[in-house]
C-alpha cells in the first residue's frame, strides 16, 4: 500500500499523510487511499508530469518541493535530486518498488524479463539460494524451506540497473545470466560484453520481436509451400537454400537467447542441443523455438548420473545411446562435417582430455558425446574446453572445497569420552581451569562450553544457546553442559589444540572458547594472531604448572 499512495504524490509519515499534487493534508493512510481515487486528485497529478531530465528516476516538481516517490523523499531544490539520484539506497527502492510478478518469471524495471528458474536461483539441478542439489524442479520450488530462504534473500541493484541475489558474503548471482560470481567481480561482470548481450536480451522488446519473427516465419514457410506445389524443382531447391540460410541467420542473431534457454549451438556440424532434455534438435529456428516451448511439458525420467558411468582409465566405455537422441554424425552426412565430427571425435578419445576428466572426478559417455561431474551433479558436453570452463568456475570450487572439507572432517574425529585421556581441576593465582591429557589448557567456561554476557550477570550456554542466570548455571551444567558435552566429536588436528564440532559445521576453539562456522573458516582461525596468543599464554601456565619453566617466566604472558 505506501507505494500506491507515494506513486500517486502522497508523502507519507508515521500517521499522517499530505497529497503534493492538492495541496492537501490527510489524517492517515485510508483517507488517503480514498482520496487519490477522486477525479479532482486524478486531474491535479495528470498535470505534474516527471521531470523530463529525471523521466526513469520517477521525480516530480510540486509547489512544496521536488518529491521522489520511490523512496517518499522531499527535497528542496533539483541539485540535490543529482545526489540522490546516485545514493545506494534510492537504487535500492527504484529496483524493489518495480518489481512484479509475471507469468513464467517477474519483470523487473518495468521492461526486464527475470526468467521463473534464475529468480528461484537453479540452474541444471542446482539450488543457487538453497545451496543443494534437487532432483525434482517442481518438488523443490513447492517445499517450505526453498520458499523462506526465497523471501529472505536479498535482491541488490547495482549500476546501470544490474539485478542480482546476495547468496552470501562472498558470493552473488546475477539474475539476467543466472551465474554464480564472486562478490568482487561484480562490477567487472557488469562490463563483461556477454553480460550485456543478454541483458539486451532480457528486455521486453526483445522477448516481443523475437515473438513476432516466429509468426513472420511461419507466415514465410507457408507462402514458400504454396509456391512450391507450381515451382519447378529448381525453384524448390533454390526456395529450400533461402530457407536454410534464413533459419541460420535467425539462429546465429537469436543465439545468446537461445543460450539463456539452454541451447547450445554448433555451427561447425550444425548442431543444435538441449542441455535440459539433454537431446539434439534439428538445426531449424523454428523447431529450436517450438522445442523450447515445449519444456514446460517434458518429463525427465531417467536420472542423469545412470547415463554417465564411471569410467576408468584406458577402457573404452560405449553407452547405447537413448532411441530419441539423434546421432551427430547422422545429422548430416556431407564430407566437411564428417571431418569435424572425426576431429571431435579424436579429441575426445586423446589421453589429455580423458587424464583430465579423471583427476576432476568427471565421468563421460563417449556415444552420447555428454559429461558428468561427480563433484557437481551436472552435465556439460564432453569436451576439454567444456570441463575445463566448468573447473574453473565458481559453483565447482565450492563444491569442490565441501566435499574436501567433509572428508577431511570424517576421517579425523573422535568422540570427546574416548578424546579425554586424563583431565585434571587447575586452580591457581594464574591459572583457572582443566588440564586436558597433561597437555591443553583451558578455561572452565570454555570446556564447559558458556560465555559470559553483559559482564559476569548473564551467561550464554553455547550448546543449546539460551541465556542461563548465576543462579542457575551449576544445575544447567549438570543437565546440558556435561551430558550433551560428553557426546561432542573432537577435531584430531593437533595435539596442542582441543577443537569440539558443536553442531555440523560448526566448530569450537577451545584456546578461544569462540564458535567458528565452517571448517576451512576454523583452519584460518587457527593461523590468527588472537588465536596464536591465547594459545602461546596456554602452554606458559601449562610449562609452569608442569615444572618444566620457572615461576617468573610467567612475565611472557601477553597482554589479552
Amino acid at each position: 500500500m505506501p507505494y500506491e499512495l507515494h506513486r500517486s504524490a502522497i508523502i507519507t509519515g508515521t500517521l499522517n499523510c499530505f497529497c503534493l499534487a492538492c495541496d492537501r493534508f490527510l489524517e492517515n493512510r485510508e483517507e488517503a487511499l480514498c482520496h487519490i481515487k477522486t477525479s479532482s486528485h486524478c486531474e491535479s497529478l495528470s498535470a505534474v508530469p516527471y521531470l523530463e531530465k529525471f523521466k526513469d528516476q520517477y521525480f516530480r516538481k510540486f509547489n512544496a518541493g521536488y518529491y521522489c516517490e520511490l523512496c517518499n523523499k522531499l527535497m528542496a531544490s533539483a541539485v540535490q535530486l543529482k545526489l540522490h539520484e546516485a545514493e545506494d539506497h534510492h537504487k535500492q527502492k527504484k529496483g524493489t518498488n518495480l518489481l512484479k510478478s509475471m507469468d513464467g518469471g517477474v519483470v523487473a524495471f518495468n521492461n526486464i524479463i527475470i526468467k521463473e528458474r534464475a529468480w528461484h536461483g537453479l540452474m541444471d539441478k542446482v539450488c543457487y539460494i538453497c545451496e543443494i542439489e534437487f532432483e525434482n524442479e517442481d518438488l523443490h520450488k513447492s517445499d517450505t524451506s526453498h520458499a523462506l530462504s526465497l523471501i529472505q534473500g536479498t535482491v541488490k541493484f547495482g549500476a546501470n540497473d544490474d539485478i542480482y541475489r546476495q547468496i552470501n558474503n562472498s558470493t552473488v548471482q546475477c539474475l539476467t545470466c543466472n551465474i554464480l560470481l564472486d562478490s568482487s567481480s561484480m562490477n567487472k561482470h557488469s562490463d563483461d560484453g556477454e553480460h550485456i548481450n543478454l541483458y539486451k536480451m532480457c528486455k521486453i522488446e526483445e522477448y516481443k520481436e523475437l515473438k513476432d519473427e516466429k509468426d513472420i516465419n511461419e507466415d514465410f514457410s507457408q507462402t514458400t509451400n504454396l509456391s512450391n506445389n507450381t515451382d519447378s524443382k529448381d525453384n524448390k531447391k533454390q526456395n529450400s537454400s533461402c530457407n536454410k540460410e534464413r533459419g541460420t541467420s535467425l539462429i546465429t542473431h537469436r543465439e545468446v537467447t537461445l543460450q539463456c534457454s539452454n541451447i547450445d549451438i554448433n555451427y561447425e556440424t550444425e548442431v543444435a542441443f538441449c542441455r535440459k532434455c539433454r537431446v539434439h534438435i534439428k538445426f531449424d529456428y523454428n523447431d529450436i523455438v517450438n522445442h523450447i516451448e515445449e519444456h514446460s511439458n517434458l518429463k525427465r525420467s531417467t536420472s542423469p548420473v545412470a547415463l554417465y558411468p564411471a569410467n576408468v582409465s584406458g577402457t573404452k566405455y560405449c553407452t547405447k545411446p537413448k532411441q530419441n537422441e539423434i546421432n551427430v554424425e547422422n545429422i548430416n552426412s556431407a564430407p566437411k562435417n564428417n571431418c569435424v565430427n572425426q576431429e571431435i571425435n579424436n579429441e575426445r578419445n586423446s589421453i589429455e582430455v580423458r587424464d583430465f576428466a579423471k583427476d576432476n572426478d568427471i565421468t563421460y559417455n563417449l556415444n552420447g558425446g555428454k559429461a558428468f561431474c561427480q563433484t557437481c551433479k551436472v552435465e556439460m558436453p564432453f569436451s576439454l574446453k567444456s570441463m575445463k570452463e566448468h573447473v574453473r568456475g565458481l559453483p565447482h570450487n565450492r563444491n569442490l572445497k565441501a566435499k574436501k572439507a567433509k572428508v577431511k572432517n570424517s576421517q579425523s574425529k573422535q568422540v570427546v569420552t574416548k578424546y579425554i585421556r586424563s583431565l585434571a581441576v587447575v586452580k591457581s593465582p594464574f591459572a583457572n581451569g582443566y588440564m586436558i591429557n597433561e597437555t591443553v589448557l583451558i578455561s572452565q567456561s570454555s570446556f564447559l562450553l558458556f560465555q559470559h554476557k553483559k559482564g559476569d550477570t548473564y551467561i550464554e550456554c553455547l550448546l543449546c544457546e539460551n541465556i542461563v542466570s548465576q543462579d542457575t548455571l551449576n544445575t544447567h551444567v549438570k543437565t546440558c553442559s556435561v551430558p550433551s558435552g560428553k557426546k561432542l566429536q573432537v577435531i584430531l588436528t593437533d595435539e596442542l589444540e582441543f577443537i569440539r564440532e558443536i553442531r555440523p559445521e560448526s566448530f569450537h576453539c577451545g584456546h578461544c572458547n569462540v564458535i567458528i562456522s565452517g571448517w576451512s573458516e576454523m583452519e584460518s582461525h587457527l593461523q590468527g594472531r588472537d588465536h596464536d596468543r591465547l594459545k602461546f599464554n596456554s602452554r606458559l601456565c601449562h610449562g609452569v604448572l608442569c615444572g618444566m619453566l620457572p615461576l617468573h617466566a610467567l612475565l611472557l604472558l601477553e597482554d589479552e
